[in-house]
């Protein structure tokens, strides 16, 4: 029972990884960052939930490294000054992410200490493989922005072309993102068995790709 406790959580975490450029809604004025936090909140409560109450174990040198004491420091130093300076909506949210990210990172290195690291990188691959997908269809879809014969204004055309950015709403923070998945994905690629291997390549060419396209877009803005 333990056991397939511990394969239902490494699912839901390998999950999550690899689903979050999927999880966008429209309906709201930020069609990312509210539903993905949101998303952030209820799988990590229900984690969070299952090391309590079913697991019963969380390492005491994990919450008393030095480095996550330094990580509580800086919550309360937070709690103390929107206290001082009034709780607005953003000292809330604020306060409630550094949270999350705290209790998130304690609950991550639990696992890599239980379970190793690979499980949880070999998620990152399929996360790549995601928004490189969406960005190089939304790029497809739109290729007519570079034909000469658009009745369209310039104005108009870079608003579109600058709207391309998978789910990451802005291009800067999907280079971002892709640039920091390479050395995860160049380290998969070696230490991986042949699917993954397979899928880490691919999701490394399809970021060299995103990135050409996105330099090349950035030439023509100018």
């Amino acid at each position: 029972m333990r056991e397939w406790n511990k394969f239902k959580l490494k699912k839901v975490l390998q999950i999550f990884i690899a689903i979050i450029p999927l999880i966008v809604s429209f309906s709201t004025s930020d069609p990312t960052l509210a539903i993905r936090f949101l998303a952030f909140s209820c799988i990590l409560s229900g984690v969070l939930f299952y090391y309590l109450l079913v697991n019963k174990s969380i390492y005491k040198e994990v919450v008393t490294h030095y480095a996550m004491l330094a990580f509580g420091v800086v919550i309360i130093a937070y709690i103390f000054s929107a206290f001082y300076n009034g709780f607005g909506s953003e000292s809330i949210y604020t306060i409630l992410k550094l949270f999350l990210s705290y209790v998130f990172a304690i609950i991550v290195i639990q696992f890599v200490i239980q379970e190793g690291c690979k499980s949880l990188l070999n998620s990152f691959i399929y996360f790549s493989l995601f928004l490189s997908v969406i960005y190089l269809f939304q790029l497809i879809n739109h290729s007519s922005l570079w034909s000469d014969g658009t009745m369209k204004s310039e104005f108009v055309i870079n608003h579109e072309i600058d709207a391309i950015a998978a789910t990451m709403g802005h291009k800067n923070l999907l280079s971002s993102i892709q640039f920091l998945m390479l050395p995860i994905l160049i380290y998969v690629f070696i230490t991986a068995k042949r699917l993954f291997k397979i899928l880490s390549f691919v999701a490394v060419v399809l970021i060299l790709i995103t990135l050409f396209k996105l330099k090349q877009e950035q030439f023509y803005l100018r």
